[in-house]
């Protein structure tokens, strides 16, 4: 009866911290957003994220469609202010906020932001920031990889565009 008793309290210890580490793998709650429709609304860090990359649309079906648009620095600045109301490119700690870390990594949510995979055609789902690594250098993040690096800003990456949350913005749950 030891030996069984001994055998069942070592697969147990096998399976316990098996399934802790199973635990971390599943995605949190989507907690910090509010999510209306094509906005992804951060109280807590007091902004507004388009929940699209720049050349995709929010459809009826509640997700992204179209192609994303590949833009050079510049031209992602520019798209951004097409769009009003403040829009912009994020910096490198903005974008650092949509990350979670999880037992793989950090990742971004895909219920938040549905469509980051989809601009990665091999070579990462690459996103510009406005902050500068060095001289003529742009920080990017890669949501596919779970990388940050930095491009010379004539390169074509994909682009999420944020502004501040207004005073006046309704944000109830």
């Amino acid at each position: 009866m030891k030996i069984i008793s001994g055998i069942v309290l070592s697969v147990l210890l096998a399976i316990i911290p098996y399934q802790f580490v199973l635990a971390d793998c599943s995605p949190p709650p989507i907690t910090g957003f509010v999510l209306k429709g094509s906005l992804a609304i951060d109280p807590k860090n007091k902004l507004v994220w388009n929940r699209c990359p720049l050349g995709m649309r929010w459809s009826k079906e509640d997700r992204c469609s179209g192609e994303p648009s590949y833009l050079s620095h510049d031209e992602a600045i520019k798209q951004a202010k097409v769009y009003g109301q403040g829009w912009r490119l994020p910096s490198g700690p903005e974008m650092e906020k949509l990350w979670f870390h999880s037992c793989k990594g950090p990742k971004i949510d895909t219920r938040v932001f549905p469509a980051t995979t989809t601009s990665d055609h091999g070579e990462g789902a690459n996103f510009w920031t406005a902050s500068q690594a060095m001289p003529n250098m742009f920080y990017y993040f890669d949501f596919s990889n779970r990388v940050i690096d930095m491009h010379s800003p004539g390169f074509g990456l994909s682009v999420l565009i944020v502004r501040d949350l207004s005073h006046g913005e309704g944000v109830k749950k």
